[in-house]
């Protein structure tokens, strides 16, 4: 789905780049492909065509745009040899077949001027190579762009050469605006000449060349930059919207504001050691349900409680005796409640000093009244000697 989407954007951007341009042709010999007017030569006698018997260098048809070409051999007695067309658009690309070493006494040399409208637009140069005999084909000579949307003219001439020159024209591309012609919308005008060549047509493909590599590289650029764009708001949509996606359960927690408070330890005082009679020498320790120390009730940052407070022997119902071993289930529930807190500070790393002080106080008080109750169930702790009658021991 978002392939197809990207592809489609694709397309629509490179519609919007290109607009309603199209280019068209004018060739030597066959004319306009839209109008089928026929460039004019001038003088006529000093042009020849593709099937020119005496001329010295012979272009290849498969080569030649059309598989033709017009060329001529002008030398100062002629005065000039001129190639005049008109055309409508917006841009112009002139193309011409250059001749290179093709033998002692064959002019080679191309140089012509390029006048736009009546104005001086370009000159070309092309110095043949001495080490090669290949004609070099649809080499650029002449570009012009950001044109007004109207009728053009176009002259090539050798005028004002004082020697040898030779001219093979094969055609020329223009570029025709249907939305400016429509709407006779004029564009800002900006003319752009090939400069003066001293090597090939190579000068003036590359320039045209790069020209067209960076509108290609600029558009898909921009092409990616949009899906990109439109594919990362797609997927924040999607994570946002995903009906399978569910919220996480909301509990109590010590970094929300909402969050329950810890409840205080219930206070606890230690009771005192009963000094035994004086007709014993063993201690024995204090049974009673009075000196179990009372349960912890506390609210963990989760807002859990982790033990009720057990029931007193003062809260037994009048005549009911206590239970006989209330110690171990205690120490079970203290180690439990113990077990909670624990688990509690280790699902909440990095929390409030104040906080996680608070949970260690309770384990704290839970260890110590674990240590009352084994006091209380296994004797008195190490080192304690009851005192005897008459204070000897």
């Amino acid at each position: 789905m978002m392939g197809a989407c990207f592809l489609v954007l694709l397309c629509l951007l490179a519609n919007c780049a290109r607009g309603a341009r199209v280019n068209r042709t004018i060739d030597d010999t066959n004319g306009d492909s839209e109008t089928g007017v026929v460039p004019v030569y001038q003088p006529m006698s000093a042009w020849d065509g593709t099937h020119c018997a005496r001329c010295a260098i012979q272009p290849s048809p498969s080569s030649a745009f059309d598989g033709t070409w017009m060329a001529a051999t002008y030398n100062p007695t002629l005065g000039s040899t001129n190639i005049s067309f008109s055309f409508e658009g917006v841009a112009l690309y002139v193309y011409f077949i250059l001749a290179n070493n093709e033998g002692s006494g064959i002019t080679t040399r191309t140089e012509c001027n390029f006048t736009l409208d009546d104005e001086r637009a370009g000159l070309f140069t092309h110095t043949p190579s001495d080490i090669t005999t290949a004609l070099e084909y649809n080499a650029l000579a002449f570009s012009v762009a950001g044109l007004e949307q109207r009728a053009h003219s176009v002259l090539v001439s050798t005028s004002g050469v004082d020697y040898n020159v030779f001219v093979s024209f094969d055609y020329a591309v223009y570029t025709y605006d249907e939305d400016a012609a429509a709407s006779g919308t004029a564009s800002s005008t900006s003319t752009s000449s090939s400069a003066t060549s001293s090597s090939s047509h190579g000068h003036g493909s590359s320039s045209s060349t790069g020209a067209i590599v960076g509108g290609v590289v600029g558009g898909l650029a921009a092409a990616l930059g949009v899906g990109l764009a439109i594919l990362f708001f797609l997927k924040r949509r999607r994570r946002y919207h995903n009906p399978n996606h569910e919220p996480p359960m909301s509990r109590s927690s010590p970094y929300n504001d909402n969050a329950q408070s810890l409840l205080p330890l219930t206070e606890y005082n230690y009771p005192a050691f009963t000094t035994p009679s004086s007709s014993s020498s063993e201690y024995t320790p204090m049974r009673s349900s009075s000196y179990i120390p009372q349960d912890v009730v506390s609210s963990l940052p989760s807002g859990a409680i982790v033990m009720s407070a057990a029931a007193s022997s003062s809260s037994l119902p009048p005549g009911a005796a206590p239970p006989a071993s209330p110690i171990d289930p205690r120490r079970t529930r203290l180690q439990a409640q113990m077990r909670a807190i624990q688990n509690e500070m280790a699902q909440t790393p990095g929390g409030r000093d104040e906080e996680m002080d608070e949970l260690k106080a309770q384990i704290a008080a839970l260890r110590q009244q674990m240590n009352m109750l084994q006091w209380a169930s296994d004797g008195p702790p190490p080192g304690y000697t009851p005192p005897v009658q008459g204070g000897k021991r």
